[in-house]
């Protein structure tokens, strides 16, 4: 598989998470998000463990890439600190609270 079609998996797969939870999401969720079937899903990764721990990485990776791009442009350290606080904590956070199911 190449690391477009890995990619999309591992972002829907973020997505799938972030909104029913780790517990409540399955693999046959997923798939249906891709758009394949759980056994292709499964042919990349063995479980749900593995697949949530990848995507997770990414989503960390993403964000420090994120945050270490805004950083040289700021001038001072409050504004630093602000970029950092806004990507990480704010951004994780109003991402959760626009689920559907974050009430639950």
């Amino acid at each position: 598989m190449d690391d477009e079609k890995r990619t999309r998996i591992l972002r829907t797969a973020l997505e799938v998470f972030i909104r029913y939870g780790y517990r409540r999401a399955t693999m046959n969720d997923v798939a249906r998000a891709v758009g394949i079937s759980r056994p292709a899903l499964y042919l990349v990764f063995a479980n749900k463990e593995a697949l949530c721990r990848e995507a997770t990485a990414m989503a960390l990776d993403d964000k420090l890439f994120e945050i270490d791009a805004g950083l040289e442009e700021l001038p001072t350290l409050a504004e630093k600190l602000r970029h950092v606080f806004e990507i990480w904590t704010v951004q994780s956070y109003e991402l959760v609270t626009r689920s559907p199911d974050a009430e639950e």
